[in-house]
């Protein structure tokens, strides 16, 4: 962060995509997530729902394989699938055998803390990176602009002068 021009490299806008797509896939995952749940819970007084609930073991593969290529998006390359190639072809020895491995348990245990923890923290981290410090210049602008005579930056600092203006400024920047 010392180094010079740090905002111009493609490490801050990275990191910034990282964020966003963590926020828009958690989000979908766990839409996704609690509709399999409520979906196969109703559906599994009919037996129709537990091949649904059974599902839910299973979705933790497409969102680890997911997470893999989403870590490219910090400047790596991507992460190798753990999971080892199939001896026979079919969904059945497909679903057997990934229910199987300790690996669709870990990417299966990923997914839950993911939907219930980690996308909302990306979510946060995101708008505090991004939209304070835009929302700080926005506003210290507008005063230095005349367009509001007295703007309230955070709960307790008022804007009135253009002094402030330009310390508000500085601080977004």
């Amino acid at each position: 962060m010392r180094r010079r021009g740090y905002v111009r490299t493609r490490w801050p806008w990275r990191s910034a995509a990282y964020l966003a797509a963590g926020a828009v896939c958690g989000a979908g995952a766990f839409g996704l997530l609690v509709t399999l749940i409520l979906v196969g819970t109703v559906l599994s007084v009919l037996l129709i729902g537990l091949p649904l609930l059974a599902a839910i073991c299973l979705a933790g593969v497409p969102m680890g394989a997911l997470e893999r290529h989403r870590v490219r998006l910090l400047g790596g390359t991507a992460v190798r699938d753990p999971h080892p190639a199939l001896a026979r072809p079919g969904f059945v020895a497909w679903a057997r055998t990934r229910l199987g491995e300790p690996v669709t348990w870990r990417e299966l245990g990923y997914l839950f803390v993911f939907c219930l923890l980690l996308w909302p923290v990306d979510l946060a981290a995101l708008a505090i990176g991004l939209l304070l410090p835009v929302g700080v210049l926005y506003e210290a602008g507008s005063v230095a602009a005349g367009v509001n005579g007295q703007v309230r930056l955070l709960p307790g600092w008022e804007i009135s002068s253009l002094p402030q203006a330009a310390a508000a400024g500085l601080l977004g920047v």
